[in-house]
């Protein structure tokens, strides 16, 4: 049981590493599918492994000079309170069997809505090479924060809080299509905007509601076997280019959304 849970935790952070895929992406099915999770359990548990693991990630990649920490701060003041409504919404509002499957179903429906916007960039290379030649900030008139950042940062906090899917499948898209930089820098950018209101999100699944929604035991387990994978994978975005990460990334989602539909529609 533990060396699953290892080799699970290898397996995402090679993936949250390289791609900014994993945190909810990839331990959704994997907490779900493989070792039979409710959904709210799911999600608490997996925005805690997304903490714990995405602060080494944050550290490789701000090493690497990989994080637009003023991107990442002006979306993060809409998404912070957004995580904390809608996740004491859901720890105490989804205990009955059909609230279940009707959040997991969400889950889903948010990772397939994520790899149809990743496909998208797929087809859209210039926006790629345009952000390799300059790195493009959003516009903040005064030095404040714009309201597109703070709404798009709220849908953020949102989606990662009720999904657990977290940097690489919501806010990869979101800055890919509304701060165009490059590949290796939305990745960096994405794992510390997940790092922040993961950490937010497991707190209040663990403390708010009549009972913790997060295993804390799965999810050191898999944060434990994630450390190697993170490292390697972070050094190998140094190796691949912008496409080849980007096809990567595709992969991974396209693989959760055939998991988790296999899941809900046999269960």
């Amino acid at each position: 049981d533990i060396i699953i849970r290892l080799g699970l935790g290898g397996a995402i952070g090679l993936s949250i590493g390289l791609t900014g895929v994993g945190g909810g992406v990839l331990v959704m099915p994997a907490l779900t599918v493989v070792l039979g999770f409710p959904p709210t359990l799911a999600v608490g548990t997996a925005t805690a492994f997304s903490s714990l693991s995405k602060v080494f990630a944050v550290y490789e990649h701000w090493r690497l000079k990989n994080v637009d920490f003023k991107v990442g701060t002006q979306l993060l003041i809409g998404a912070v309170p957004a995580a904390v409504i809608a996740a004491i919404f859901i720890a105490n509002n989804t205990e009955s069997a059909a609230s279940q499957r009707a959040l997991g179903w969400a889950i889903t429906a948010a990772i397939a809505t994520a790899a149809a916007l990743m496909l998208v960039r797929v087809f859209r290379p210039e926006t790629s090479e345009a952000a390799e030649a300059k790195d493009v900030e959003p516009e903040t008139p005064s030095g404040r924060p714009s309201a597109r950042a703070v709404g798009l940062g709220a849908m953020i906090g949102a989606l990662i809080a009720s999904t657990s899917v977290g940097g690489g499948v919501v806010v990869m898209p979101v800055l890919v299509f509304g701060f165009p930089m490059s590949m290796r820098r939305v990745v960096g950018t994405a794992i510390f905007i997940s790092l922040v209101v993961s950490t937010v999100t497991s707190g209040l699944y663990h403390f708010s509601g009549t009972e913790s929604h997060v295993d804390v035991a799965t999810a050191g387990w898999l944060v434990a076997g994630s450390l190697l994978g993170i490292r390697v994978g972070s050094r190998l975005t140094e190796k691949i280019d912008d496409d080849k990460l980007t096809m990567i990334a595709v992969a991974m989602i396209l693989l959760a959304v055939v998991a988790m539909t296999a899941k809900m529609l046999f269960s």
